[in-house]
């Protein structure tokens, strides 16, 4: 029985994982049986024990979920509508953890809920990076040109010259991704991060490189952009202040999936990957509040890649200059 939990149990003390085993529920489905609907009010989660499902975004076909993988950590973690529609494309079995008993593991202090958590966040980066990869192949994007990535050291030292000041930690605590949590804790994170200054085209991120460190936006616009050659580009979305950069990649410790170009002068408080792995592991409530908060980032930043994924999927890719700006995202979250 243990060895078919799902991989959220894996580590976990006998009497954590007996405890979390205790609120699934299993289920088994025929081929083509509807599992969720996007639209509809659900936040369950599900493991998927064996056989896979589909995922459908209206007629695009935008990911698959296999056997020991999950769906519906985007409702979850984002408080929020079914997202997609999800169909057993066989005979599936699934192991069922509902809102109320969520509430009830996190209620109790179970570490499963931590490593969900982190499973989670891997599991947004790699649809993420299948979402980048598909666009990739399916746009020939349009005329751009790389910018060349340059110092953030300097940049860094350049800020400090002459720049007005900013205070991390009022840039966490007003940014989506922490202005809900405790300020005692935000103020433990902001701890972790610097102020730097980036001009208008500097290469913030790039793609292919192994990832090293996110931003976390204080001031200006950053495109996310997809090289879909080494002169063409399709522009996915463009984050503002209080949005973050760079995180996605970092949780799943591989490279970029995505370039991130300054589009005018930006400010970022900044935080490399040795204290980003800190408090990515850590099992307290700091280390929740930072997962929860990348958690709400990946996934507005997801839902913005799976729209122009399902544009280019359902239309031929055809765009011009007046097209090039990207879609910005929303960070919406039900209270």
């Amino acid at each position: 029985m243990l060895g078919a939990l799902p991989p959220v149990f894996a580590g976990l003390e006998s009497q954590d994982t007996q405890e979390a085993a205790g609120f699934l529920q299993h289920v088994g489905l025929e081929p083509g049986e509807l599992v969720m609907e996007k639209g509809e009010e659900d936040l369950t989660l599900a493991f998927v024990s064996s056989g896979a499902l589909q995922l459908m975004d209206g007629d695009a076909h935008i990911g698959s979920v296999g056997a020991r993988e999950m769906v519906g950590e985007v409702e979850l973690f984002g408080q929020m509508r079914r997202v997609a529609t999800a169909v057993a494309s066989g005979a599936v079995h699934l192991a069922v953890l509902d809102y109320d008993s969520y509430v009830e593991l996190c209620n109790r202090g179970n570490p499963a809920v931590y490593n969900l958590e982190r499973h989670a966040l891997r599991r947004l980066g790699e649809r993420l990076r299948w979402m980048d990869e598909g666009i990739m192949e399916r746009s020939r994007g349009i005329e751009f040109e790389v910018p060349q990535q340059r110092s953030g050291g300097l940049l860094s030292r350049l800020f400090k010259g002459g720049a007005p000041k900013v205070e991390v930690d009022d840039v966490l605590s007003s940014s989506p991704l922490f202005d809900w949590a405790d300020p005692g804790v935000v103020s433990a994170i902001a701890q972790h991060f610097e102020v730097q200054r980036f001009p208008e085209g500097h290469l913030l991120c790039q793609q292919g490189q192994v990832a090293d460190r996110m931003h976390i936006i204080a001031s200006g616009r950053v495109d996310v952009v997809l090289l879909t050659s080494p002169r063409t580009a399709e522009m996915v979305a463009t984050l503002g202040p209080g949005q973050a950069c760079g995180e996605a990649m970092m949780a799943q410790q591989t490279p970029r999936s995505a370039s991130y170009v300054c589009r005018e002068e930006v400010v970022t408080v900044s935080l490399e990957r040795a204290p980003f792995t800190h408090l990515f592991s850590t099992n307290d409530g700091t280390g929740s509040t930072f997962r929860q908060g990348i958690l709400r980032n990946v996934i507005a930043l997801l839902l913005a890649t799976q729209r122009r994924f399902t544009e280019v999927e359902t239309h031929s890719s055809v765009r011009t200059e007046d097209t090039l700006r990207g879609t910005p995202v929303n960070t919406v979250w039900r209270d």
